[in-house]
């Protein structure tokens, strides 16, 4: 089986916001091409806008970078989006309220001279007191406060492009612990408290084919009898037990079938993990493309195969949907929805643009709009049946060269707003005022401060 580490170049991402839930369409109007709905369109210039979709603010910030998923800020709305070399606080309309390390006076870098040298700074996740952890390209995890003062650098083995997780809930009063997954496949767990290491993959235990920008999953221990950690390689999911670092099980992707995960890991209510692999590689792109569903109790609980798609594509991101969906963002075939009780992929949106490619993680919202960005530089929003609702195409300094905006994940707040970061951009657009979908995983991270745990969303669906 070839493996080559691949970067997660895209992120999907989906977002609900029409007046009404469409319906998903009858089995029988299935267009066996993609085996859904394929949602072209020929020239989205030529279209009359509706007008559904508003931009309330924008703001271009000093420094861009690759893909970077936004978080709010604790329980307000205040946006944190780390670009380039900077993490930056956003309040409304898109004021800067700080800016790390700028706003830092006391900062000086690990080994450095008080100079930031050229590091790429990456997603936030909101740990404990909600302080926001992120990794960078240099090997080192970084902690921030409220007030844009550094808590702690810890240096670990290999960049960190993905995300932290966070275990534990939100209103918990346990200490919390940071998961980590490096791009060389190191594994750490660490006390957030005291920056200690409880335990570590390191060395010649690290991963043989880990995936660049992943984020670990919480397993709770209400759905995995202990708290677990579980990580998804190129070739395998393994899951730990997150207290010792002991390995309860590990699913191997099929060798033989020639298979490999491309797409990011995600988690339902019931505690099942899916996630995409491509079977057949060719150049960037899989003949086949295959969702797999892991019960929380591992392989020996029965994996669950289903055939995605046959086009020639690479399914890079992944989120859940409404009436039981996922939303697949891939790398040059648009936006896929399956549907999970019939096993079938119901609709396919492609839009026709020059170079519309790599589809971030999809956020859904109540009403059942699906908001995305996609490389080069588009903002999307489709219907719940996909289709087209409205665009917008970000110019870039130099547009000639086809400047890459890579696109993340969007958040949607409470009041409808769709908060999208693509490159050193950061747009907020309104479409209705509905809020999220009531999902266990809508977009990255599982929720609006990327923690990567649903503990939040059980504790929520549990009565007192």
């Amino acid at each position: 089986m070839r493996r080559v580490g691949l970067m997660l170049l895209g992120a999907l991402v989906a977002v609900a916001c029409s007046s009404e839930t469409a319906q998903l369409p009858p089995i029988q109007d299935i267009d066996s091409e993609f085996g859904g709905f394929k949602k072209e369109v020929a020239d989205p210039q030529e279209i009359v806008e509706q007008e559904l979709c508003t931009t309330v603010w924008s703001k271009t910030l000093q420094t861009g970078g690759s893909i970077s998923h936004p978080a709010v800020w604790g329980k307000s709305d205040q946006i944190l989006v780390a670009s380039g070399q900077k993490l930056y606080a956003l309040e409304d309309a898109g004021k800067i309220a700080w800016t790390w390390p700028d706003d830092d006076a006391d900062w000086d870098w690990p080994g450095g001279t008080g100079v930031a040298p050229p590091w790429e700074l990456y997603t936030p996740a909101l740990g404990r007191e909600f302080y926001p952890i992120f990794g960078t390209n240099a090997g080192y995890v970084i902690s921030v406060d409220k007030n844009a003062r550094a808590r702690f650098a810890i240096k670990v083995e290999g960049n960190v492009s993905g995300a932290p997780a966070i275990s534990g809930t939100s209103d918990s009063k346990d200490e919390k612990r940071i998961l980590l997954v490096t791009d060389l496949g190191a594994i750490y767990v660490v006390k957030d408290e005291n920056q200690s290491i409880v335990w570590s993959w390191t060395g010649d235990q690290k991963l043989q084919y880990p995936r660049e920008g992943s984020q670990p999953l919480v397993g709770p221990a209400a759905l995995y009898a202990v708290e677990s950690m579980l990580v998804l390689a190129y070739d395998r999911l393994l899951c730990f037990e997150l207290a010792t670092g002991k390995v309860r099980w590990e699913f191997v992707i099929d060798v033989e079938e020639n298979k490999e995960a491309t797409s990011n890991a995600i988690m339902d209510i019931e505690g099942n993990v899916y996630f995409v692999a491509g079977e057949d590689r060719t150049a960037s792109e899989y003949a086949r493309s295959y969702v797999f569903k892991v019960p929380p109790g591992g392989p020996d609980a029965g994996v669950e195969t289903y055939l995605l798609t046959e086009a020639q594509t690479r399914v890079v991101s992944l989120s859940q949907g409404q009436q039981k969906t996922l939303l697949a963002g891939t790398n040059n075939a648009g936006l896929f929805s399956f549907d999970l009780p019939t096993k079938t992929t119901y609709w396919n949106y492609v839009a026709s643009e020059q170079n519309f490619e790599m589809v971030a993680q999809p956020i859904q919202g109540a009403d059942g709009l699906v908001y995305f960005g996609a490389a080069r530089h588009w903002l999307h929003v489709v219907n719940s049946t996909g289709d087209y609702q409205w665009h917008d195409r970000l110019d870039t300094p130099d547009d000639d060269l086809g400047a890459i905006l890579w696109p993340s994940s969007p958040i949607l707040l409470a009041n409808g707003l769709a908060i999208f970061h693509n490159g050193n951009r950061v747009h907020a657009v309104h479409c209705t005022d509905a809020g999220p979908a009531d999902l266990a995983w809508p977009r990255f991270g599982a929720n609006n401060h990327n923690t990567g745990n649903i503990s939040d969303k059980l504790t929520e669906a549990t009565p007192e």
